[in-house]
């Protein structure tokens, strides 16, 4: 539990980076019309603009985890040997990215080029792995696995579907059927991806031992943040595939908070099983 609580700030920044890539990166699909119902200019201000702050507060969470948040100004120090570094320097050009396709939505949304929608989903998409691939070092057994980044695809893709469908719910402007289907779709990816992720990552640790750690002692403690990830995960899941545009604002709130809760609790969890195993092992 104290790790957990030491890599607080970690947790933030990993969660609620995943949201706010995942947004974008529902919108941007939009854009090539992959997604054409949620396509429009009041959409996708709300949206951008929430995503943009989340992504703002992500960074300034991560900047508590060093030793003084001023420490920020040495952390390119490592670039290319450090994958926190590596992190940083992906994020950092994503915000950059996010900032102009924000811009470019709210001063001329109608002139908004498709190839910076492109770049925004293959921005999404390596942050994301590079946020996964920030604790990958080859002499801890269990911080290699690439189930890592596949979790953070997962929260990015179910909590990107539901913040967005969220908003786009309040506008009434959940109307094309085919749009509908896809996001879904892509939430249950999501939810699939993310809840397999913790299951495995459970179990490679629990294969952990030595003189003085085992891992199923880590995975029991863990077990908590868990099963509550796991059933959140779920009921997000149930909740938006019963959303719908006439859904009223007190179910929209719920939706949101349950999926909120289930990427906090799914980060809760991988800092929970991996910081102990990775500092010990």
């Amino acid at each position: 539990m104290s790790n957990v609580i030491a890599e607080l700030p970690l947790i933030l920044f990993t969660a609620l980076s995943s949201i706010s890539i995942g947004s974008y990166f529902v919108l941007a699909l939009s854009d090539i019309s992959l997604l054409p119902g949620l396509k429009g200019e009041k959409l996708h201000k709300r949206v951008s603009l929430i995503s943009l702050i989340l992504l703002f507060v992500a960074f300034l969470a991560a900047t508590f985890h060093l030793a003084s948040p001023l420490n920020a100004i040495y952390v390119m120090n490592g670039l290319g040997r450090s994958p926190l570094t590596n992190e940083v320097l992906v994020g950092g050009l994503f915000v950059v990215l996010a900032v102009i396709y924000t811009i470019f939505v709210y001063k001329s949304y109608e002139k908004l080029p498709k190839f910076l929608s492109v770049l925004v989903i293959l921005g999404a998409i390596i942050f994301a792995l590079f946020i996964g691939l920030a604790y990958k070092m080859e002499t801890i057994p269990s911080w290699t696995s690439p189930i890592s980044f596949i979790e953070i695809w997962g929260l990015m893709l179910v909590s990107g579907v539901v913040l967005t469908a969220v908003v786009a719910g309040q506008f009434h402007e959940l109307t094309d059927s085919q749009t509908n289907s896809r996001l879904r779709i892509l939430a249950l990816v999501g939810v699939l991806l993310a809840g397999i992720s913790v299951l495995v990552q459970a179990m490679q640790v629990n294969t952990l031992q030595n003189g003085l750690f085992e891992g199923s002692s880590v995975v029991a403690s863990a077990l908590p943040f868990i099963v509550l990830a796991l059933v959140l995960l779920i009921v997000s899941l149930v909740l938006f595939m019963n959303f719908s545009k006439k859904t009223n604002s007190g179910k929209a709130l719920v939706l949101t908070c349950v999926v909120l809760g289930a990427v906090i609790l799914t980060r809760m969890s991988f800092y929970a099983l991996h910081m102990s195993a990775g500092l010990t092992v």
